[in-house]
């Protein structure tokens, strides 16, 4: 039912049964997955952090890859979630490195290292795993943009035009896999909206620190024509 509510974007609802799936089944790290983008549609950031608190807690000891992925990945996808990366920066790095993990889910997962790096502060180590994980055929296609994204404004901070022209290509690529509108008025899959939701947040981010950057930019040749006029 919460799939069906979040197909015809009725994301409150959708969050309400999310939640009460979580509360009722915590061991099943899948809910929690599901509910993390559908808070950030809904603007909860103080709800989302706590859910992410809550997951790596619950996944902790897990034995399992699955959890111990699900659980990772949604911390993520908004600046700030945690206040230290290190767990997920553990947590990431023994999963690329684990002899059972398949060739299918090695890219997403080296991304995923990528872009916890970026959000612990290390731009360079970002950069390297991302374009690791993306260099793979495996790359799945949704992933690779919320990857292109990241990595945009990993570069963002020392080289301007290469970041736009990565942001550029994720912009293209999310316009080719986003899910378009289907039967009944309802939108695509369910995981196929999930993924959308994370890209749409992940642009949304780079497009706003790029026009950050550009305005702070601005404001200083203003300042300085002023200052030392021609």
């Amino acid at each position: 039912m919460a799939s069906r509510y979040g197909q015809l974007a009725h994301w409150e609802q959708a969050a309400r049964l999310l939640a009460v799936a979580v509360a009722a089944d915590p061991e099943n790290y899948s809910h929690g997955f599901q509910l993390a983008p559908v808070l950030l549609q809904l603007e909860d950031s103080g709800g989302y952090r706590e859910l992410c608190r809550e997951m790596l807690d619950q996944f902790a000891e897990s034995t399992d890859m699955s959890p111990q992925i699900f659980s990772v990945w949604p911390c993520l996808w908004e600046a700030g979630t945690l206040d230290n990366y290190d767990r997920v920066l553990a947590r990431l790095q023994a999963i690329v490195e684990h002899p059972n993990l398949s060739v299918s889910w090695l890219p997403r997962c080296q991304a995923a290292l990528g872009i916890a790096y970026f959000r612990s502060g290390d731009c360079p180590a970002a950069i390297q795993w991302i374009e690791k994980g993306l260099a793979s055929e495996q790359m799945e296609s949704r992933f690779e943009v919320r990857s292109l994204a990241v990595l945009a404004m990993a570069y963002h901070a020392g080289d301007v035009p290469k970041a736009e022209q990565i942001l550029q290509t994720a912009r293209d690529r999310f316009t080719e896999v986003a899910p378009k509108p289907g039967v009944q008025g309802l939108r695509d899959s369910w995981p196929d909206l999930l993924d959308s939701l994370i890209c749409d947040l992940l642009l949304a981010e780079a497009e706003t620190r790029f026009a950050g950057k550009k305005q702070g930019e601005d404001k200083e040749g203003k300042k300085t024509r002023q200052t030392h006029p021609q």
